[in-house]
């Protein structure tokens, strides 16, 4: 497979699974807290049979979307919000949410939504990061209390929030997702000093594949200390 994302192995593994959900057929991916989707137009133009729909509240970011995705007949972009989005239900073989969890003021909600889109046995896909809580940055620590009181006044464009793989967890088994796997991704120290033309593509594969190696050899909690993104592969159970 094309490396897509060179320094986030955790998008590029998302990417890979995908590839290996679709196997060259025809499915439909629902893309919540898309922003201006800049990661997906080159992996849509290889993957034809892949029929994309991002939806995001940023009306801005989705006008960014539209012009990326301009010349890519098989995708298309919409405002929506991810926590109550309810179109389509019962239709979508994918959906995918990434560096989101973490901005959603209600991610019960939010999760609520994606087992709704999904077909019975699909799959979904979410990531969220943990690079604003752990930052030295005085302004990321300031912001993150700020984000939560502007949002109980209905602000909630810059909302930032932890959420611990034990809420996950169980906000997936209210919402009937079955959790396949949760992920670490990202090794911090190599993520941040390995940016932009700097990670070639041996480089972008190697570190996946030791990344995928550690969560094999790893338990979660260990690995969370050192790597500060997390997938979560849901299926919604057939009936």
């Amino acid at each position: 497979m094309n490396v897509y994302s060179r320094n986030n192995p955790a998008k590029q593994w998302v990417l890979e699974e995908i590839e290996r959900i679709s196997g060259g057929r025809e499915i439909r991916i629902c893309d919540l807290a898309c922003g201006a989707g800049s990661m997906w137009p080159e992996f849509l133009r290889d993957h034809p049979t892949i029929t994309y729909v991002g939806l995001d509240t940023d009306r801005t970011a989705i006008e960014k979307a539209k012009t990326a995705f301009a010349q890519i007949p098989n995708a298309s972009v919409r405002v929506a919000d991810g926590q109550t989005f309810r179109d389509g239900e019962g239709t979508f073989d994918v959906v995918t949410a990434f560096s989101a969890l973490e901005h959603v003021v209600d991610v019960r909600k939010f999760i609520a939504t994606a087992m709704s889109l999904l077909v019975p046995g699909g799959r979904a896909l979410l990531n969220h990061d943990a690079g604003h809580f752990r930052s030295h940055d005085v302004k990321e620590r300031i912001m993150v209390p700020v984000s939560q009181l502007l949002a109980k006044f209905g602000f909630e464009g810059p909302y930032m929030r932890a959420v611990s793989d034990e809420e996950l967890r169980a906000h997936v088994a209210a919402c009937g997702g079955k959790l396949l796997q949760l992920r670490k991704h990202n090794l911090h120290c190599f993520k941040k000093s390995v940016k932009g033309d700097a990670s070639t593509e041996d480089v972008a594969r190697t570190l996946l594949a030791f990344e995928n190696r550690m969560n094999e050899l790893l338990p979660t909690d260990v690995m969370d200390k050192m790597f500060w993104a997390t997938i979560l592969v849901i299926e919604k159970p057939r009936a």
